[in-house]
Formats: structure tokens, sequence, C-alpha cells
């Protein structure tokens, strides 16, 4: 375990800026739960006994797919807080019930809309679970030991985003929050491979194959579309396998119809973008959208197919 890390997490827990060699890292928030429609993307990929590169973020990517039947999951993420994160989640579905992993992990809009959940990380549940968490994983259960045995719960939430929808938009897009698949979850997760790489996706350090690559929507933070094709898409290519696949990007309310708004990441030039992947013969597929309940909007993925 970084002590740096520790000390980060507790310098963000107590709203302290971070300084001298905290500084460095100035990494991302957690995100609590994806803020994509997994389900809407998630059987365009042939995931049973296959291999899989995610970025991390919530870890959600990451339980979907071994829901479906991946055995071999790396997961990449630059925030160190991912992995512990991942381990804490994994810990609490092997040991508890849906409704109480909801009420461990939800706390915007839960149990009711705008209200916040009282019993998010409470310790009656991390008690039950934190021997698991050892065995699992004794950085990720160091970590949680340290702010659990130091702040309330609420304040452990400050490392989180507060992008986080209401659960039962969640379950929507999660295959793994539906109750009869749940169960299933826990025996699937005990037989998967899981490795963990912590840096950013320009400085990976691969050096193996994978049978599908997801990026999730981080194109959006690149102005520059060639560089990431020639440092990260062309890269990630040489590593999958012939018939894999690769979600080159993710893009929330946006169709093949959509008009282009100067305010938005480069990514949403939709044509253009698709003129940089052009070599790549990529698709872009529409699903419904987050939203999709209320506004009915399309979100999409823009998929790339290795056939040679």
């Amino acid at each position: 375990m970084n002590e740096q890390i520790i000390a980060s997490a507790k310098q963000r827990c107590e709203d302290k800026a971070c300084e001298d060699e905290a500084e460095s890292l100035s990494f991302p928030l957690i995100y609590p739960f994806t803020t994509e429609n997994i389900t809407g993307y998630i059987n365009f990929f042939e995931l049973e006994n296959k291999s899989l590169l995610t970025v991390g973020s919530s870890g959600d990517q990451a339980l979907n797919a071994i829901l479906k039947g991946c055995k071999d999951v790396t997961i990449l993420d630059v925030n160190p807080y991912t992995e512990y994160y991942f381990y804490l989640k994994y810990a609490v579905i092997l040991q508890v019930s849906l409704k109480e992993f909801l009420k461990f992990f939800c706390y915007m809009n839960y149990p009711g809309i705008y209200e916040r959940n009282e019993k998010v990380f409470n310790k009656e549940t991390y008690s039950k679970i934190k021997d698991t968490l050892r065995s699992l994983n004794y950085n990720a259960y160091y970590f949680w030991e340290e702010l659990f045995n130091t702040y309330k719960p609420y304040i452990i939430r400050k490392l989180f985003e507060c992008d986080e929808e209401r659960w039962q938009y969640l379950k929507n897009y999660n295959l793994y929050l539906n109750p009869k698949y749940y169960e299933e979850l826990k025996n699937k997760l005990v037989n998967t491979t899981i490795e963990f790489i912590t840096t950013d996706i320009y400085h990976a350090n691969i050096n193996r194959n994978y049978d599908n690559i997801w990026l999730s929507n981080i194109l959006r933070y690149e102005e520059d579309l060639d560089y990431f094709k020639k440092q990260v898409v062309d890269v990630l290519n040489t590593h999958l396998n012939i018939s894999g696949r690769m979600l080159i990007a993710y893009l929330y309310n946006t169709t093949p119809k959509s008009h282009y708004l100067p305010n938005l990441a480069k990514l949403y030039n939709l044509p253009n973008t698709l003129d940089t992947f052009k070599e790549y013969h990529t698709e872009y597929i529409n699903f419904p959208g987050v939203h999709n309940l209320f506004l009915r909007n399309q979100d999409g993925i823009i998929l790339y197919r290795k056939f040679n």
C-alpha cells in the first residue's frame, strides 16, 4: 500500500487541498456506478470464456462482463482508488443480498427521489464483509479500514463523484443489479482472473492480447482525435485478437442525425470522429440512452471488429 494514496484520500475527506508529494496524486474522484447503459451495448461483444481489457471507473463494466461469462479481466485506470473500490464491491456482492448491497452503495436519490441515504457505507455491512475483503485484496482492505475507522460514512463519500443515477435507472444499465443475475454473479466472480493496471491510457504497458477492449467515454476528454487514434487505438489494436472487438468510444445522447454543437467535446462531431477512424471500418450503434425513460434519447458506441 502506498501511504501517499491513503494520505491523499484523507486530505480529500477533510477538504484539504493536496499539497507537496500528494499533489502528484491529483487523480479523479471515484464514480460510484456507471453512467453508461452497459446493458444497451454488452450483447455486441462475445464475452463467454473470453478476455477483456476495460477502463475501470466504477467497476461496473468489469462486473457486467463477468456476469456475461468473461473469465479474464484486466482493469485499467489512472485512479488507484478504483482498484480498492472494485474489491469493496466484490466483497459485498459475495457476502450480502442485493437489497443490502444497494443500501450500502447507493447515496443519491435513495431510497426515494431527492433523498440521501443515511445507511450509505454503514459499518454494520462493512463489518460483515471486511474479512472477505482482506482475503481478496489486502491493499483494498487496508485502504478501507483506515477510512472506515477514521471517518463517518458520509465523509468517505467525498472521494466520489456526485454523478449517480437513481437506483431504478442503475438496474436498467447494469445487468448484475437485476435480482435474478445478482446471485449468479457471486459464483462467476470467484472463477474469474482479475488484474489491475494503474496508469493512464497513454502510458499503459500492455504485454498481452485480448478478445475485447472497452475504452468507455475517455475520448471525450481528448481534443486531438488523431493523437488518440495513434497513441491509443493504433497501439491497442496490436493487442486485440483476430475476431476481437473494441469499443472505441461511448457517446451520450447522440445519433448519426445529431447536430454538433461547438461547446461539446470534439468526439461529438460524429462525422469527423468516424472519419478519423475510417481505416478501422467502425460501426456506430445506437441503443436507449441512460435517460431514455423520460427523454427517449439514444446513446451510442463506436465499435471496431478486427478481421485480420
